[in-house]
């Protein structure tokens, strides 16, 4: 049988990982940045993956933190993978680069969140969105305050940037 102090150690290890993994993610903030102009765009372009043009860019949870480029014009569908009980926020582009466009596909499976863009204006946008990291998050005031407890109160984030070149 184990003792004590061990499974006291091992519970605290284990808890000190959840709220270390709760603590790393955040949603991209780009407010306050100046508007891309065709130089900027261009040159990020370089350090994107290149869309093929005319096809509808798909974007989806193993496209976090990655950078895309598609012409004006192109359309952008995203499609994240959730659970019923952690579900994404809606989906949001930070600029007017990307404008929501209706999409009659998105009939999605319980617990997906989609969002459809269309590329209307050169620039860059970053497109965001968070989920609950569990499943029954636990505010910090409700859980009781002994060694061990977790309070997982954070959330998973989202963020893939579109560059819209001319």
């Amino acid at each position: 049988m184990r003792s004590v102090p061990f499974l006291a150690a091992v519970a605290a290890i284990g808890a000190a990982a959840v709220v270390s993994a709760c603590g790393q993610s955040s949603v991209g903030n780009t407010q306050g940045t100046p508007p891309a102009t065709p130089a900027t765009v261009s040159g990020a372009c370089h350090r994107a993956i290149q869309a093929t043009p005319g096809r509808t860019l798909m974007l989806g949870n193993g496209d976090n933190g990655k950078a895309f480029c598609v012409k004006g014009g192109s359309a952008v569908l995203v499609i994240l993978r959730g659970t019923p009980t952690r579900k994404w926020t809606p989906i949001h582009a930070s600029s007017r680069a990307l404008t929501p466009r209706g999409n009659g596909r998105l009939a999605l499976v319980l617990g997906a969140t989609g969002a459809s863009f269309l590329a209307a204006h050169p620039g860059i946008a970053v497109i965001s969105s968070a989920r609950p990291l569990c499943a029954t998050p636990v505010p910090a005031s409700a859980a009781p305050s002994s060694p061990g407890v977790a309070h997982c109160d954070s959330e998973l984030a989202y963020s893939a940037t579109v560059i819209v070149r001319p």
